[in-house]
């Protein structure tokens, strides 16, 4: 599947600006904290854990700089060197920020002072082996933050999380470029803990615009008007369960 931006850490490329940035230079300025734990928690944002434990309700939490580093300094603790996260996994939905890093803070690895340790024998390991960010992340990913993910779902009996896995934001990504319309009922209708979605009108606006339809009248909500439109199509009858929820 190719995206027109970048979701995750390894497919951040030079071009694109990054909030991240922002933030690890302002926390090595402020107090000196490690550019690689920032990573890792990024890293762990990305696939699916929060500092809190979150209800089915999306919200479009975007913070500014100061409360990105207010937030990562209030969840972890460092004693020795050593950083202890702790963070939820939920099996509906996510607090996602989307964040992205350049390739140029990997520049930061190559320093003296960091190190990327073995869990139990803490012995440095050739830090060239990372010298791509997209080689950090999947390899932190795939053997660490998965399996814990994993474990995590199934402690609570959900072994194949499908839609349910993903974070919100992936979600409704997806749903608005590839979904047709009456498989996105369809997904109301079969799947109860995502019904929410029938009513987020900024979906309706996004299938509004891939029919071409007048935005512009104030007389009903973007879901009202795209169903005005395919009964002016005479098609609605395809949509047996528009209005379940």
């Amino acid at each position: 599947m190719v995206m027109s931006i970048a979701y995750y850490l390894e497919d951040q490329n030079n071009d694109q600006d990054s909030v991240a940035l922002q933030i690890l230079s302002q926390l090595e300025r402020q107090s000196k904290h490690d550019a690689l734990a920032f990573i890792m928690y990024i890293q762990m944002l990305e696939c699916g854990f929060t500092s809190e434990e979150t209800n089915k309700t999306p919200t479009y939490n975007c913070r500014v700089v100061a409360e990105h580093i207010q937030h990562y300094e209030s969840i972890i603790t460092r004693k020795n060197n050593v950083y202890n996260i702790v963070l939820y996994v939920n099996k509906i939905k996510c607090n996602l920020d989307l964040l992205v890093f350049c390739n140029s803070l990997i520049a930061n690895l190559s320093a003296p002072e960091y190190h990327i340790l073995k869990s139990k024998s803490y012995k440095c390991i050739d830090v060239s082996n990372f010298e791509q960010i997209k080689i950090l992340c999947l390899d932190f990913k795939n053997n660490i933050v998965m399996p814990v993910r994993t474990l995590a779902l199934g402690h609570i009996s959900i072994y194949s999380a499908g839609l349910l896995g993903l974070p919100y934001d992936v979600l409704v990504y997806l749903i608005k470029h590839y979904l047709k319309v009456q498989d996105f009922i369809n997904i109301g209708r079969t799947c109860k803990a995502l019904n929410y979605l029938i009513d987020d009108q900024t979906l309706w606006i996004n299938f509004c615009k891939r029919e071409n339809v007048n935005l512009g009248r104030d007389d009903g909500t973007p879901k009202t008007l795209f169903r005005q439109y395919l009964c002016s199509k005479k098609i609605f009858h395809n949509f047996n369960h528009f209005d379940v929820y």
